[in-house]
């Protein structure tokens, strides 16, 4: 069998296949094979040990303007600077953000495997499924309190400003606010000018959060 794919398999052939590839580099696997007129085990074999080519999923993300990504360059070397000349101590930063749990599991089916003598039984799973928003804060000192959001609430600008409020209330109670930072995400809710002059009115310029030096003309974004 070996010494028949080696036959098949020729220099000519690696040859056309290269060609095809770079022609077409998203063909299927079964045109591929049906174009070089071979098989599609050996058409798999030219494309994985010949051409020493794996297989790639497509992924999206958002979008970033040339912008994005100056500011992105800019916010790193001044936060560089601020942390090598001792203005702002990584360990006094309050980092906060959301997580959301899947309440009734997460299949992927890209990576879960079975292995068995028969096929196992299907799993279904609701059309809507539930899962469950937890927000939390952390710093060097300690942890916040984690903030669980009632199933079927989004965190909108007013479940933000009740988290920041219950947040505040108990950074106070535990002398955490004097001399810490607070962080947050660009997620719309956080930028809300109601919660932005919550974080002024609480950590004054002590802020890392979109939006907040336009504002309020101090911290860093």
């Amino acid at each position: 069998m070996k010494k028949t794919e080696n036959i098949v398999r020729t220099p000519e052939l690696v040859e056309r296949a290269l060609e095809l590839q770079e022609d077409q580099s998203d063909i299927s696997l079964r045109s591929f094979a049906r174009e070089l007129d071979v098989s599609y085990g050996t058409a798999h074999r030219l494309r994985h040990q010949d051409l020493e080519l794996s297989v790639y999923k497509i992924q999206t993300s958002q979008a970033m303007s040339n912008q994005d990504f100056t500011k992105r360059l800019d916010f790193g070397k001044f936060m560089l600077e601020q942390i090598q000349s001792g203005a702002i101590d990584p360990g006094r930063i309050i980092f906060t953000g959301e997580a959301h749990f899947h309440l009734d599991g997460y299949v992927n089916k890209q990576n879960y495997r079975i292995w068995g003598t028969e096929k196992p039984s299907i799993r279904t799973k609701p059309l809507h499924p539930q899962r469950g928003t937890v927000w939390r804060g952390i710093c060097e000192e300690r942890l916040l309190v984690p903030i669980f959001i009632e199933a079927g609430k989004t965190v909108d600008r007013e479940v933000y400003a009740e988290i920041l409020q219950t947040a505040i209330e108990e950074t106070r109670s535990k002398g955490m606010i004097g001399g810490l930072y607070w962080q947050q995400d660009g997620a719309t809710p956080h930028r809300a000018s109601e919660n932005l002059r919550t974080l002024h009115e609480t950590f004054g310029r002590r802020v890392i959060a979109k939006g907040f030096p336009s504002k309020f003309n101090a911290g860093c974004e």
